[in-house]
């Protein structure tokens, strides 16, 4: 049975995840909302929609989910930025 831990999109999500939490310990208490909020929301939904896309009958779903956390993807990228905007 295809596993969509296998994929590599998803394992590079997870560590994108990872690598997000390991920053907002590092950031200041009082900028771990707004921002930082937003930004680990986006986050998660990248490897969860991979995983709901997977499970999906059919590429053209699959595909619809992948673009999904394209979306979630590039979010994450802007929000971190301004985040790092307004700590540093």
């Amino acid at each position: 049975m295809p596993n969509f831990r296998k994929l590599d999109v998803w394992n590079k999500s997870i560590e994108c995840v990872r690598n997000r939490y390991r920053y907002v310990q590092l950031s200041p208490a009082g900028e771990r909302f707004g921002f930082i909020t937003r930004m680990q929301g986006a986050t998660v939904s990248i490897p969860a929609d991979i995983a709901e896309g997977f499970a999906k009958p059919g590429d053209k779903d699959f595909c619809r989910f992948l673009e999904r956390a394209l979306v979630y993807g590039f979010l994450s990228t802007v929000l971190f930025k301004q985040t790092l905007c307004t700590i540093y």
